[in-house]
């Protein structure tokens, strides 16, 4: 049986939905030559009492056109007026919003081929569409063909020893032509192995290469936080918390027993400690990863190598070069600290949530301590005639704490400013070089009570 409520809601629901499509179908007549989009959205409001909503930063307003619509449904008369610009329109009745829309391009098939230094097709190349699952891999031709591509897109194409390459088409470049030259062959890459280098495509062990530019882009202290990411293969573990990383374990491939030792060490052929060494006066490090790479180090490798390789003064015959880079950095709590620092709130919040999970409160206060909280707990300053803490009376040796105050901001910075300047002066010829380098760096400690800035 239904009842009135039940009756009315399909035909309320019927009756919006016939209102929608009336405004959406109904017949517009409008004729226009030759007038600014703004002069043809008055004119509609005149003529048929559509109101229309627009923002002059994502519709050309002065641009002009021509209306021709007899008989016509709104939405025609919309594609006129806003005729070869990006817009979509939402309409409600006689109420219409137009805002700026994506540009509409019909998905498409990219084709192309992938080639070598030497101009040979390159088999088992993937062609990946940036953002996307599609790919395809290269035939035997080194062709590739991808449909339904939807531009402007980037393909993302790789191959076994060579940099990625990334290329952004827009659907009129036609047959594509990718190349890798000799710059982007990973297998080039000099490593320092033992007591000398070789090239990567020479040497059978596993080994990984870092450059001193990837370290020198991040904003770090310590070589030790700049390998942290910069090799998969690399886990960096603080001990202590402290943000400089001055007592860590790092491993490779990580921990392989319980009394796994840490990685040797070794700058410059000398064995040494990442913290010790300046990010910025790094040319390279090389990972040593697996047995074959660091037999020649013996049982102190057991648990890998890291061969870290300082720059040297090489430049210009007989002239000398500066460079200097700095930076300014303000450290944040990586937690919100935004704590509730008025006892009011603090007591009811944590006796409710009591309530719900134990059925009893967190804490006993009397009806007038809970009075004395609430009195204070829109103090903008504090009011000496109000106790911080009162007398327990169910504990001679404890007092009970009333006061509003902020005692994580009284002892610790929320914020904590940095900073660090790198000068090095590098030349010589080629029988001698030189490189000498300075660094300055400053960080506030965290303790507001007490003198914990480093220099």
């Amino acid at each position: 049986m239904l009842t009135k409520k039940s009756f009315f809601k399909p035909l309320i629901l019927t009756f919006a939905a016939l209102v929608l499509s009336i405004g959406a179908s109904a017949q517009v007549n409008l004729s226009l030559k030759n007038v600014k989009v703004s002069d043809a959205i008055t004119a509609l409001n005149r003529a048929h009492g559509y109101s229309v909503s627009v923002n002059s930063g994502d519709v050309d307003l002065n641009k002009v056109i021509s209306v021709n619509a007899s008989g016509a449904s709104i939405t025609d008369v919309l594609d006129q007026i806003f005729a070869g610009q990006q817009v979509t329109y939402i309409i409600d009745g006689k109420s219409i919003s137009v805002s700026k829309g994506e540009p509409k391009t019909k998905p498409a098939q990219v084709t192309g081929v992938v080639l070598d230094e030497n101009g040979d097709p390159l088999m088992g190349a993937g062609i990946l569409v940036k953002g996307t699952n599609l790919g395809f891999i290269s035939g035997s031709d080194g062709s590739f063909a991808l449909k339904d591509v939807k531009f402007p897109a980037t393909l993302v194409v790789s191959y076994i020893g060579y940099s990625d390459q990334e290329i952004t088409v827009n659907g009129n470049e036609g047959h594509i032509k990718v190349e890798f030259d000799d710059s982007m062959n990973l297998l080039d890459e000099v490593v320092v192995v033992g007591y000398g280098t070789q090239k990567k495509v020479n040497v059978t062990g596993a080994v990984s290469v870092i450059d001193g530019a990837t370290l020198n882009q991040r904003p770090v202290t310590n070589t030790a936080m700049a390998l942290q990411g910069a090799d998969p293969s690399i886990i960096l573990t603080n001990g202590n918390g402290s943000i400089e990383a001055t007592e860590y374990s790092v491993s490779v491939r990580g921990k392989v027993s319980l009394n796994s030792g840490s990685p040797l060490v070794l700058v410059d052929g000398v064995e040494g400690s990442l913290s010790l060494v300046n990010p910025n006066d790094i040319e390279s490090i090389s990972v040593l990863k697996d047995a074959s790479a660091c037999a020649i180090y013996g049982a102190k490798a057991s648990a890998g190598v890291i061969l870290v390789n300082t720059k040297s003064g090489v430049g210009e015959e007989g002239r000398a070069s500066i460079n200097y880079n700095g930076r300014y950095s303000i450290a944040s709590n990586t937690t919100s600290t935004d704590f509730i620092t008025t006892a009011y709130d603090y007591i009811t919040m944590t006796n409710s949530f009591n309530q719900i999970f134990q059925g009893n409160d967190a804490w006993t206060f009397s009806e007038a301590q809970i009075q004395m909280m609430y009195d204070r707990r829109n103090d903008v300053t504090e009011d000496p005639s109000r106790p911080w803490v009162i007398p327990d009376v169910t504990n001679t040796y404890t007092y009970l704490y009333l006061g509003n105050f902020d005692w994580y901001g009284y002892l610790f910075k929320r914020t904590r400013p940095e900073t660090e300047h790198n000068v090095s002066v590098k030349g010589g010829t080629q029988k001698m070089n030189y490189y000498v380098s300075g660094r300055y760096l400053y960080r506030e400690g965290l303790f507001n009570q007490a003198a914990e800035d480093k220099v």
